[in-house]
Formats: structure tokens, sequence, C-alpha cells
């Protein structure tokens, strides 16, 4: 097979896999598939270049042939370094590109001379409905709302992630985006185009190409921020909004959509035009600070019939309550209204606030609603009562809770309070206080498609959330925008038999390749990439006929650490994945977690259903010691050091927490607060916080900060109850920021740590909130 043969494979390859990386096509090719670059395949023309359509056998693509060569060679080398980075759904994919000089004998000034023809060529996707300015021509009629604020929403999303890959489009156009056979906008030529450095913000040049029109105002003084992008991208959307160039008044704007838009769309109207004046403001500095703010203005006006998304809604309450005694207090929040409409998800909520304690938090969460009720007042009742020396439940099982407080209001000993619950439109002002607990509070409620949440990881750098379904699904959050990225299942993967459940228990991101492995209930590890699109890049057994129970990433090497039952393995991804060694039957149970010492990268441990902690190293099949001292099952442990010295947090199933001194090899402090087993815990790093998380749903928080070598006896700060959502089954972090990720059974939280504003423990001594 010849040069050209192998290229046409490899092209019309491309068109059926896009993870296909663009290549070198030889010129003979491109003559081909477009007739010698006849006129009859000819689509487009512009300054530089013109387009040809190119005919394969399973498709078409299409095919830039630049102009003047000689002049514009900086362009096409500018072009193919923009087009290499550019990988989005929302930009004309590249599929590769020619360079070719022939030699050719031509008479000049009287003489024959040998002349070097070059040909400098592009190739693209075909997109087949033409550029954006034929659709936007008229906005009285033509497209409708919903399908204008798409491709809106599109153009914003590609230009985004070129702005995320340090690219400047700098010719952004209604005539630069294609739209495809499904209406989705596509962004394209970037023959002037620039790429910065990793942390270059602007430039100067002497001359800049572009659009009159479209333009930034800077470029008279030869100026280019990420900010020029963002002018045009005003000018566009005024014009998708308007059908003409030019400023214009929401109010008017809107007027001329009245009659053909529901309800719901007015206020993303509204917005639209408010973004597009704000981008085309002619002071740079007025223009809004990123395309990623825009993309989060315009996720706010989406209803849930619009968008596949996380419901974000938080009531925090606070209300006295009995707790400065030696007794426990047991509580129940219930609904007074007899109102049609349900306004809380979860009522009623129970809870139960240790003795002598300061600040315990109720998060509930309420419903969905298309709009407010009419009526904003909701009543609640909160019943609490002393324990005494009765039985205190600590399962979820609510008919334990209604007889305790059956039995309390018999004999007198209910305390029953009337609360009233305000709702305000989100256009009525709020506090800055307010304002802030929602934004760094909030809850983040994942759909019940997905089923119960077994595991979480979250990105160290990124606002990426991955979480493991108990019915096999795997799903990829940005908190960020609050939308889901992306979702698949690989229960059908599994190789056990169908009784079996095909549980994802385990999910872990290796950011630096990224990749992200997912152990399942079959004992197979699945490893994907994640880099633009999803693509499974293996599978292999790692234990037979149990579950992968744990998995860590070990931060310097190229290593995993999976556990299922009684053993360990160390696969090393350098290597095809092989087993470098086994850790077996040391444990006599089930082990719970497995995780590196980020101090020491060849030290990891493992917690296990037989009361124990043992730590290893990863050159020895045998552990070098053993922590012993719970009188139930390990859940899980993390490390962290405190005045140069490392310790370990364990919790248990005996309903307490322990602090290990790795040096010494022994238990320096138990935690004794809980209500139920303590089965997450997580040491925030650069923090002086350790937090864990019960099986009621319970997260609390300690602080460390008086931890020392002399007083090894951290304070309990903090309880939040996020009971409504289930078990905190896991928690993750964010590198550089102060929000956890709370991963329980029905819901995932995002939640700040702290507040310098907000400490966590009432100022008021007297006062003992819930």
């Amino acid at each position: 097979m010849d040069r050209q043969a192998r290229a046409r494979v490899d092209l019309e390859c491309m068109l059926l896999d896009e993870t296909k990386e663009p290549k070198a096509l030889p010129l003979s090719l491109l003559e081909n598939i477009t007739n010698n670059f006849s006129p009859g395949h000819k689509i487009g023309s512009g300054g530089f270049a013109v387009v040809y359509k190119g005919v394969l056998d399973n498709g078409t693509v299409a095919v830039k042939k630049l102009s003047n060569t000689y002049l514009y060679e900086d362009k096409f080398r500018q072009e193919i370094e923009c087009l290499m980075k550019a990988k989005h759904k929302n930009i004309v994919r590249f599929l590769g590109y020619c360079s070719d000089t022939q030699e050719e004998f031509l008479k000049y000034e009287g003489k024959s001379i040998m002349a070097g023809i070059q040909e400098r060529i592009l190739c693209f996707e075909y997109v087949p409905k033409g550029d954006l300015l034929k659709y936007i021509s008229d906005a009285s009629s033509g497209l409708e709302w919903r399908d204008r604020y798409k491709i809106i929403k599109g153009i914003c999303e590609g230009l985004n992630y070129l702005h995320t890959q340090n690219i400047v489009h700098l010719d952004l156009k209604p005539a630069n985006i294609l739209m495809d056979d499904k209406m989705v906008p596509k962004i394209t030529d970037f023959g002037v185009s620039r790429c910065f450095k990793e942390d270059q913000t602007r430039t100067i040049v002497t001359i800049v190409a572009g659009t009159p029109g479209y333009l930034a105002p800077e470029f008279t003084n030869g100026v280019i921020t990420f900010k020029y992008d963002l002018y045009a991208l005003g000018v566009i959307i005024m014009e998708i909004l308007t059908g003409a160039k030019g400023y214009h008044e929401a109010g008017e704007v809107l007027e001329r959509w009245s009659s053909r838009l529901e309800t719901s769309q007015k206020l993303q109207v509204r917005v639209c035009t408010n973004i597009a004046i704000e981008c085309a403001d002619f002071n740079p500095a007025r223009r809004p600070t990123s395309i990623q703010y825009v993309i989060d203005r315009l996720t706010e006006t989406e209803s849930t019939e619009t968008r596949d998304q996380l419901d974000v809604y938080l009531v925090e309450l606070r209300f006295p309550v009995r707790t400065n005694t030696d007794e426990h207090t047991v509580f129940r929040l219930i609904e007074k209204s007899t109102k049609p409409w349900r306004c809380f998800a979860s009522l009623p909520l129970y809870g139960i606030v240790p003795s002598r304690f300061t600040t315990y938090t109720l998060v509930v969460t309420t419903q969905q609603q298309e709009r407010l009720p009419e009526e904003t007042e909701y009543d609640l009742i909160l019943q609490s009562s002393l324990s005494g020396d009765k039985k205190i439940p600590t399962s979820r099982d609510q008919s334990k809770y209604k007889k305790l407080f059956d039995e309390a209001k018999e004999s007198g000993s209910e305390v029953r309070e009337m609360l009233k619950t305000v709702f305000a439109s989100q256009e009525q002002t709020m506090s800055a206080t307010i304002s802030r607990r929602i934004k760094d509070q909030r809850i983040i409620s994942l759909k019940n498609t997905h089923g119960v949440l077994c595991s979480l990881d979250a990105h160290p750098t990124e606002p990426c959330i991955i979480t493991g379904h108990q019915n096999g699904d795997v799903c990829i959050w940005n908190y960020d925008t609050q939308r889901q990225m992306d979702s698949f299942s690989i229960s059908k993967e599994s190789v056990m038999p169908s009784y079996v459940p095909k549980k994802v228990h385990s999910v872990k991101v290796v950011s630096r390749k990224k990749w992200f492995v997912a152990g399942t209930s079959d004992g197979v590890i699945h490893v994907y990439n994640y880099d633009n699109k999803i693509q499974k890049l293996r599978s292999f057994r790692a234990a037979s006929d149990c579950f992968i129970t744990s998995m860590a990433v070990n931060p310097t090497r190229p290593y995993i650490l999976s556990s299922a039952y009684r053993d360990m393995k160390l696969w090393d991804w350098s290597k095809g994945w092989e087993c470098r060694h086994s850790f077996v039957e040391e444990h006599s149970d089930t082990i719970r977690q497995v995780a590196f010492n980020p101090m020491d990268t060849s030290i990891f441990a493992s917690a296990s259903d037989d009361l124990t902690v043992k730590v290893w190293s990863i050159d020895s099949p045998e552990s070098k010691y053993t922590l012993s001292g719970h009188l139930d099952k390990v859940n899980c442990f993390d490390f962290f050091t405190c005045d140069d010295r490392q310790y370990l947090i364990t919790g248990s199933d005996d309903h307490t927490a322990k602090i290990w001194d790795m040096e010494e090899k022994a238990c320096v402090h138990t935690m004794e607060a809980f209500m139920s087993p303590v089965i997450s815990v997580i040491a925030f790093p650069d923090s002086p916080y350790l937090i864990t998380g019960s099986r009621d749903g319970s997260v609390y928080f300690w602080s460390s900060s008086k931890f020392s070598e002399f007083c090894k006896v951290p304070r309990l700060e903090r309880i939040v109850n996020f009971g409504s959502g289930g078990a905190i089954w896991g928690f993750g972090h964010f590198m550089g920021s102060r929000r956890i990720v709370i991963g329980q059974e029905y819901t995932v939280s995002i939640m700040a740590i702290d507040n310098e504003d907000e400490p966590f423990a009432s100022e008021d001594s007297n006062e003992n909130p819930i």
C-alpha cells in the first residue's frame, strides 16, 4: 500500500474515531478527494484561503487551501499550533495538514529557473449547515429562542475551552462559527489566533488582523488579552438576539421577543442581553472577568427541563436547644403545614446532640421548585427531649425515634417549638453573610437515576468530582457549573454471574495521567482517560470472586494499590499494569481501606474488619507493624502531620475515632462523641481540622490547632447533620481550596470548612444553636 492509500485509510478512520490525532497528509491525497481542487468542490473562500469539499468513501471533509503561502507562512504555522490544542465539541475538529514544496521549471525575465511552489493545506471535519450568519439575520422569525440560547451557550463553551488552552481567537464572528446538522455551533478559522505561554495574559503587536465591527477597540494600541475575544462575543450575542450589530437596551430586546417567549425564557433573554452589553463595553476592565463567568450566569437561568444538573438548595436552620447538661438531646424536625405542595426534600429529620456541646448545624434541602409558592412562610415544629437513661436510637429507623418521642410526650418531657421558615426570591437583596453561606456551604443533590453512591473522589486541581454507584454507573460532575459532565455504565463489562451486584466500590483520579480508575464488585479494575472525552484504556482482573474494596494512587510512582477481601496488590502502569507485589493473608478479615503515606510514598497502610490497622512497605510482603485498640471494625483512616511528627486518624464501628503516633506506634487519643459508627475520616491539608463522618449522616469538625506532642487532644468544634442524604461514605478535597466534598448515599455536598468572618464556634456562650 503506497503512502496516499495509507493516508486515505487513516483519514477515513479519523471520521469514525474522534480520539485519533491529526496527521500530516500527502498533497496527492488532498488533490484526489477534491478532484484536483476543482471549482465544483469549492464551498467557501476568505482573505487568505479557499475551502473545498473532500469526498471519502465513508464521509466528507473540508480542505482549506491557503493562498499566497510565501506571505502567510507564519499564519500557517500559528494556525496549526492552535489547532493541535483545540479539541472540543464546539470547535471544528482538525484532521490534518499538508506542507508541500514542488520544484517547477519556469521562465523568469527571459531566463529558465527552477522555482519552489509551496502548498499549505489544512483538513477539517465537514460541517454541513454553513456559518451562523444566515441563521440570525432576523430576530423576528427563523430560529426560536431555545435554539438561539443553545447556540449562545455553545459558542461560550467553545471559546472558554480555547482560553483554558491559552488560545486567543482574535477573529470571532458569525462567519467563523459553523453549524452542524444538529445546529451545534463550532468555532473555526484560527489563521490570526495567538497561543499564549502558560502564565501569559497579554501581548502587544504592531499589526492586528481581524474583521471590522468585531475588533475590540483596544486593537488601535495593539494590546491583546483574553478580553479581546469577549468584545467580539458580545457583538455576536447581540446579533443572535436582534439580527443586527449595535447597542440595544435589555427592555427593547425583551419587547421584540415577548410574543414568542415562555414565561421562564424571559429571564434568559434579559440575562443574555446584559451579558452582550457588558462584553461589548469599550473599556476592557468593565467586561466580564472571564468566559467561565459568562457561562455561570447563563447556567443560573436554566430550568430543570433545560439542563442535566446538580440541584442546589440549602436552608441552614439555627435554633436553641438545651444541651448544657450531661445528657444527650434527641430532636425531631417535622412539618406543620397542611399545604398540598411539599417544600422540603426529606422531613421528618432526626438527630442527637451530644451533651454539653456548643454548635450543631442541621442542613435541610428543599424540593426543586419551578417558582416559589404564593405563601413564602412555612411552619415547622422542632421537638426535643433529654435522653435520660433511655437507649438512644443510633440507626436511621424512624420508628425507634417515633417511639422515643411518644414516650417523651406521655411523660411530659417533650419540648415543642414553632419555627417559621421564610423563602425569599432570588431577585430580593440578600445579605453578604447569607449569600456567602449559600455559596460556600451548598448541598448538591445527585439525581437518583444513577443509584446509591458507593464511592467518590475529587480532582486535586480542577472543580471535578467523580462518583461510583451501586448500579454500576460512573458520573463526573463539575461543581462550579453544577452540571454533570459525563456519565456511563461499566456494569455491562462485569465478568461475574448476573446475581452478583455490579457495584463500583472504588473510584480514583490519577490526575497526572488524566486518568481515573474504577474497581467493581466482580474484582475488575477499569482504566479510563478523561482528557477531552472519556476513553476506555483497558480492564484487568485484580481479584477472583471478590469485591475491589479500596484503591490508592501513589503520589510519585506509577503505582495503583488495590484491596479485595484480605489481600492487596500493587499494580505498575508503566509496565503494562504488571502486578509488582502481593500482600496476602496478614489481615484475618476484609480490608476496608488502603492509602499511601504522603510523607514517604514507599509506605502504605490498611484498615480491616479484624479491628486493626497495619503499616507496610511496598518492598516487603510482610507488614512493618500493627496498630490494635479498636473494639470493632476499622473502617477508615488518614495520615496527618503536626509539629513535624506524623500521625494516623482512624474511624471504627465502635463509635470512636483514634489518633495514633506513627513513631511511637501507639494510640495517643480517643475521640468518643459519636452517636453512630465512624465510617470516613480526612485530615484536611494545611488546616487545623480533622473531619470525621458517621453512618447517621453527621460530619464532625475537630480542631487540632492546639494538638501537639505535649497535648494530643483535638477539640470538637462543630457537628453538621447531613442526615437526609444518608451515611457519610467518603470525603474529598481540592488543592488550594478551603472546601471539602462530602459523599453520601443520596447526595454529594460541597462545604467550606471555615470562614474568616464566621468561626465554627458560637461567639455567644449562652446560645447553643442547632
